[in-house]
């Protein structure tokens, strides 16, 4: 990946974390960690360091913090009850409170009963 290429480093940590090659996951989201990143990038980065919590707890909060950054930017909050890449954090409490306060915030046909948006 390119080295300032932010899609391609977020894209190659996320396959590599999905192969179990956490140290080069980690890598390629440290260096993305440098650059400019959207709401879908930290959520990609929330997805690695999730599979990376699985063999070292430490990564944790920072898989948490990543997750709760896209999903209050209005990113993920679709993904978030389905998305496999964060299965290894999804029984832990802070993330069910994410999860929690997603589907609060759900929109309901009680909120547009007319079908008017």
């Amino acid at each position: 990946a390119h080295p300032e290429h932010v899609e391609a480093l977020t894209s190659r940590a996320v396959l590599h974390a999905r192969s179990g090659d956490h140290a080069a996951a980690r890598a390629d989201a440290e260096r993305a960690l440098r650059l400019p990143l959207t709401a879908a990038h930290r959520y990609q980065l929330a997805g690695v360091y999730a599979h990376g919590a699985a063999v070292d707890p430490s990564l944790l909060d920072r898989a948490l913090t990543m997750l709760r950054a896209s999903l209050v930017a209005g990113y993920g909050h679709d993904l978030l009850a389905v998305d496999r890449d964060l299965a290894p954090i999804a029984s832990h409490d802070r993330f069910r409170e994410l999860l929690d306060a997603v589907e609060t915030l759900r929109p309901t046909t009680m909120d547009h009963p007319t079908g008017a948006t």
